[in-house]
């Protein structure tokens, strides 16, 4: 009786014992849950966005002061480049000009030679033993009117055109039947061009209108003017 008793009594300290075990993991689980919900709430809360600093602001501002100067600086190139061209261009027309009419002072001092000898020609008498000078002479004269072409030099060609102060210097005004008012009927001195260009006016004589009678250049250039 008594061993049955002490085995019955050890049987109920044993049994005693693991059963307040799960009691204090159960607690320990529960504040370990309580700390985890904390800290679950704590992660959820979101915070208010900050202010832009000044930092940022003074950026921006730079930024846009950049953005600026590279417009400027761009428009001022395309403006310079502008200018480059047009300086540029305009620098060969006035070396392409100074090229084509670098010999215009010589050629203006050398006209009134073929002005003689066209004179000479009109002037030589037309029977036969003046008839291999006058050949000479011709032939001269077509030498010397192929160098000036060569050159760009070229006469003028007036009798019957209408008088054109950009090309003529009218001398005198006279009346001419069946001639139109204010056409070339004689030519006195050859005018020429040089590569288009006016190097020396024509002297001519035109014809009047039918009420008007003779006149001088300074008449013509008057009522031109006029």
């Amino acid at each position: 009786m008594k061993d049955r008793a002490k085995r019955m009594n050890k049987e109920a300290v044993q049994g005693e014992g693991p059963a307040e075990a799960p009691q204090s993991e159960t607690s320990d689980d529960s504040s370990e849950h309580g700390q985890e919900g904390v800290t679950a709430m704590g992660t959820t809360v979101e915070t208010p966005a900050e202010a832009p600093s000044a930092e940022q602001s003074e950026t921006d501002r730079r930024m846009q002061e950049l953005e600026q100067q590279v417009a400027q600086y761009k428009d001022l190139f395309l403006r310079k480049a502008a200018d480059f061209d047009n300086f540029k261009r305009r620098t060969e027309n006035e070396i392409s000009a100074l090229v084509k009419f670098a010999n215009e002072d010589m050629v203006l001092a050398f006209l009134p030679v073929v002005d003689d000898i066209e004179r000479a020609l009109k002037s030589a008498p037309p029977d036969e033993s003046a008839g291999s000078l006058r050949k000479g002479i011709e032939l001269i004269l077509q030498k010397i009117t192929k160098v000036l072409e060569n050159n760009g030099v070229k006469p003028m060609e007036t009798i019957g055109k209408v008088f054109d102060v950009n090309f003529h210097d009218v001398l005198l005004q006279i009346q001419k039947p069946g001639a139109e008012p204010h056409t070339i009927v004689e030519e006195v001195e050859r005018g020429y061009q040089m590569n288009d260009k006016v190097i020396r006016h024509a002297k001519v004589i035109v014809a009047a209108a039918p009420d008007e009678g003779p006149a001088d250049a300074r008449d013509q250039e008057s009522t031109d003017n006029g």
